[in-house]
């Protein structure tokens, strides 16, 4: 490594509430160093983790996700287009919603004085809880990552992303074609 070298740290966090009173967090750190700037190449590590409050059936809902992936990535820029590739390898661990959780009712007990006269007063709530035994274990994980952008003229570009990650008990994929515009 070398002062002059490319260096470059991301970081991005992303909350989103639901109509239907669930809450995601995601998190991302990424860094990279650009070890051959003639050929376009760069290293990386990506750290990443995902929780949701509540499970749905519409819509993915890891009780938590973590990653980290090392990321060997062909990055190249020319005037009117943008094309990156990254190969990813690395380790993944997540816990998900499943029959393995069950509902707890947790039992809060208040006194409250009424007209001068102490009760005391039950409140329940159910708490998702995962089984105490059930452990996850750090499983290997892989994938590819790329994105190109074409220019459009002066006030528009064509991108086009597409992701496929292979985890132990599942594929993520994401694939996105858009026209961003810009003055």
């Amino acid at each position: 490594w070398l002062p002059e070298d490319g260096w470059r740290l991301e970081t991005a966090a992303h909350y989103a509430s639901y109509e239907d009173d669930n809450a995601f967090f995601s998190g991302r750190l990424e860094s990279y160093w650009e070890t051959n700037p003639d050929l376009g190449i760069w290293l990386g590590l990506q750290l990443s983790t995902a929780s949701t409050s509540e499970p749905c059936d519409y819509y993915w809902t890891p009780y938590w996700d973590q990653r980290i992936m090392g990321v060997l990535r062909y990055f190249q820029r020319w005037e009117g287009y943008f094309f990156r590739l990254d190969l990813m390898g690395g380790f993944s661990r997540s816990r998900g919603r499943d029959p393995r959780f069950f509902d707890v009712i947790e039992v809060e007990e208040k006194d409250v004085v009424v007209d001068g006269v102490a009760n005391t007063v039950k409140e329940e709530k159910v708490v998702q809880q995962p089984l105490e035994d059930e452990s996850t274990s750090w499983e290997l994980a892989w994938g590819v990552d790329g994105q190109y952008e074409k220019s459009l003229g002066n006030h528009a570009d064509l991108v086009m992303t597409g992701s496929v990650t292979a985890l132990h008990e599942y594929i993520d994929h994401t694939f996105t074609i858009a026209l961003r515009f810009h003055w």
